[in-house]
């Protein structure tokens, strides 16, 4: 039972160190040349089905707070302008 705990421990701990390291390579620089961070308004569900359907960087929030936070370069915010959404 202890070595269990112990390989169980020792798979969490390198874990852990291989998700730190990968973060930290494919977090370097952040953002990507010209992101910008936006918050659209959501006037009504078809408005998500259409940003749902251009796969952008985008953080949903829940039924009270009306609005998408969307994570966009300029060609991306060209995509949600075309749409008719503000």
């Amino acid at each position: 039972m202890k070595n269990l705990f112990t390989f169980f421990v020792f798979t969490v701990i390198i874990f852990l160190s291989v998700s730190q390291l990968n973060a930290q390579v494919l977090g370097e620089g952040g953002w990507r040349p010209g992101e910008k961070q936006i918050k659209i308004l959501i006037e009504n569900p078809e408005q998500v089905k259409q940003l749902y359907s251009l796969k952008l960087n985008m953080d949903f929030h829940g039924p009270s707070y009306h609005h998408i936070t969307a994570y966009v370069i300029p060609e991306e915010l060209k995509q949600i302008e075309n749409l008719g959404i503000p």
